[in-house]
């Protein structure tokens, strides 16, 4: 078909905290159309952003690949994409790619002999390769026969061929990264080449994301027609077909626009949001995916996961702050933010653990109690908040309220319960109001009819603050004892307990959010910084343990060699900076006199917005005395002085 595109979770990088944003699966944007080429004759534009082929999904590149592959020469395709807000289908009629391109077998075969030598080091040897290629898209074919001639020392030569692809290729983001690269290698000025590395992806990436809210505000739409004509059902059908396509296909959850049109769908066929078991039992796959992930591959498989929840949930908000911890764990600061902030806006959904016990039984109750019988033998074996659990207990006291007289308790159950409320009596922490809940919990494996085992459970979870715990076993014990005198009692403790857990819930996102946004302005420093008043001045920053650290290399300037980097390191409190200036030994040129490292204190301040630090220290004037040289013989040092210390005001600007 002729054209190039990006692949997901695909990022540059240049140092430590130096990245590129990251682009997610679901959607390509082409950055370069052959000329002649079928995609290019049928009208599709670098920018524009691929979503599917043949009304087939595309989901990772793989699909896009083997899709053009399996459609036949002189065959058309429909190729599905989003320019500019717009969702488009063009046919484009594939062609052999001699057809449009004469030199592709010729060099088809240059590139795999490229790849051949590179992978053995053999610099001198990718550059004969790479002759079989005409120069101006030698780098745009391989960039390794640019890269080769900066390892064989030939920078110029390897500059000039990224600049002729470039030429060719203005939006092919790899050839900015790799010379940035090249030229970081080479201790040379990369930061023009990797700002435009950053701009095209920052591009690519908006694009991708307008072509996702596209493509939601269309089905959005749907869902709010049909919601009008009281088809709620029907409007939720279609959310679940579109979210049955794009869950495990798109690396990014619904838009806004969406998710709020689904919620407000939700909220009226089910009042208290309650999470569907589909969605807590990917959720729970997706937390063990989290903890045993080691490496980068397998937390973006967790947080695939943790994506694929909130399609199915998206009023649910732990699938939101899961997904942006491990956004955070890949150093994806801001990605993480976006996420924590949407789940702070969302409406407090009801956890599997905490859902109001269902109203119905669906399985028939015939002999009570060996119904009894078999529920308590289930729930020794049944998941600790499980549904199952939830529907053994249930079970369990519909079949005791068939029952006249009512089942006798146990002895032990009553032992544990007793030991319980000794445990609420004693209690002093909210972890000795957790242990009590514990005996309950044991109680209630015994005799899961019985209402005073609930109820007690349901104030030892109170004490404890696990309001969602207590609401359900209140819940419970309304069940056990429909007639009991404190039923409405205890239902208006359940609406107070409902708002003690929304608040605290709303409390530990907010928290969550200021952590989120802290780490995201801390992480926001690493990158590079050029001097306001020096621009030749670039400095590299990273912070670790929350120390700002920045270097920039040796030059020579102001009649002075510095024969090394200059490095700050100073501690981060809130929007200060205090630490020290090191400078390395520098000669005078033509004087032979040098002046040895050192070692200044530094303070400094962050702006608001994050993107431009004041620094001061104090910078020491020397003055020199030496012999000139002559015909015959160099200039010789006889004497350094210090003059005086003064006070320099260097102002740092992010790039």
């Amino acid at each position: 078909m002729g054209i190039r595109f990006l692949s997901p979770y695909v990022y540059y990088r240049i140092g430590e905290g130096v990245k590129t944003t990251r682009l997610a699966a679901g959607a390509f944007v082409v950055n370069y159309a052959d000329p002649g080429g079928p995609a290019a004759l049928a009208g599709i534009q670098p920018g524009d952003v691929i979503t599917a082929l043949n009304g087939k999904r595309v989901c990772r590149s793989d699909d896009l690949s083997r899709g053009i592959s399996n459609t036949g020469v002189g065959s058309e395709a429909v190729v599905t994409f989003v320019r500019g807000g717009e969702i488009r289908n063009l046919k484009v009629k594939m062609a052999n790619r001699t057809d449009f391109d004469p030199e592709f077998s010729r060099e088809s075969a240059a590139i795999s002999k490229i790849t051949a030598d590179w992978e053995r080091k053999d610099y001198r040897a990718v550059i004969s390769d790479c002759r079989d290629i005409p120069e101006s898209k030698q780098a745009l074919a391989d960039t390794g026969c640019a890269l080769a001639r900066f390892n064989r020392r030939d920078p110029r030569k390897g500059n000039k061929l990224f600049e002729l692809a470039q030429s060719m290729c203005p939006q092919c983001v790899e050839l900015y990264a790799d010379q940035a690269s090249a030229l970081n290698s080479q201790q040379a000025d990369y930061s023009t080449v990797w700002a435009k590395t950053v701009q095209l992806m920052d591009g690519f990436s908006a694009a991708q994301e307008n072509a996702f809210a596209t493509m939601d505000s269309r089905v959005a739409t749907e869902i709010k027609s049909l919601a009008e004509q009281g088809q709620h059902n029907a409007a939720m059908d279609r959310y679940a077909a579109f979210a049955q396509e794009e869950n495990g296909c798109r690396g990014v959850p619904p838009s806004p626009e969406l998710t709020d049109a689904v919620i407000q769908l939700e909220a009226k066929l089910d009042p208290t949001l309650s999470v569907p078991e589909t969605a807590a039992r990917l959720a729970k796959q997706a937390r063990m995916a989290a903890q045993i992930a080691k490496t980068q591959q397998e937390m973006v498989k967790a947080e695939e996961k943790w994506i694929g929840v909130i399609w199915l949930a998206p009023w649910w908000s732990e699938g939101y702050t899961s997904a942006a911890d491990l956004l955070d764990a890949v150093a994806l600061p801001d990605n993480a933010l976006a996420l924590g902030k949407r789940a702070l806006q969302l409406p407090h959904a009801k956890t599997p653990v905490a859902q109001t016990a269902p109203d119905k039984i669906e399985e028939p109750i015939g002999d009570p109690s060996e119904a009894i019988r078999q529920c308590v033998n289930g729930l020794g074996i049944a998941e600790k908040g499980s549904a199952e659990e939830q529907r053994l207990r249930l079970r369990a006291i519909s079949a005791a309220l068939k029952l006249s007289p009512p089942p006798d308790v146990p002895m032990e159950a009553r032992r544990l319960v007793a030991r319980g409320q000794a445990g609420i009596e004693m209690a002093q922490s909210k972890t000795d109001f957790a242990d009590a809940a514990v005996e309950f919990e044991k109680a209630i494996q015994i005799a899961p009819w019985w209402a005073d085992a609930y109820k007690g459970l349901g104030q030892a979870n109170e004490k404890a603050t696990n309001y969602r715990q207590s609401m359900a076993a209140y819940n419970l014990y309304m069940k056990a004892a429909p007639s009991a005198s404190d039923v409405a009692e205890v239902q208006n403790k359940i609406f107070k307990l409902e708002y003690a857990a929304d608040r605290e819930q709303k409390q530990s996102f907010e928290k969550v959010i200021a952590l989120k946004t802290a780490n995201a302005r801390l992480l926001g420093l690493q990158g590079l910084w050029r001097e306001r008043d020096k621009p030749v001045h670039v400095w590299q920053a990273s912070v670790q343990n929350g120390m700002f650290i920045a270097t920039r290399p040796g030059m020579t300037e102001d009649n002075a060699t510095h024969n090394g980097p200059h490095t700050i390191r100073a501690s981060i409190k809130g929007s200060a900076l205090d630490g020290t200036l090191s400078g390395p030994p520098s000669d005078i040129v033509g004087t032979g006199c040098s002046v040895s490292a050192s070692e200044q204190p530094l303070t400094g301040t962050i702006s608001d917005d994050g993107r431009s630090i004041t620094v001061k220290y104090q910078q020491t004037v020397y003055s020199t005395q030496y012999i000139r040289p002559t015909l015959f013989t160099v200039a010789r040092c006889t004497k350094v002085e210090k003059l005086r210390d003064d006070v320099a005001v260097v102002v740092l600007e992010k790039q």
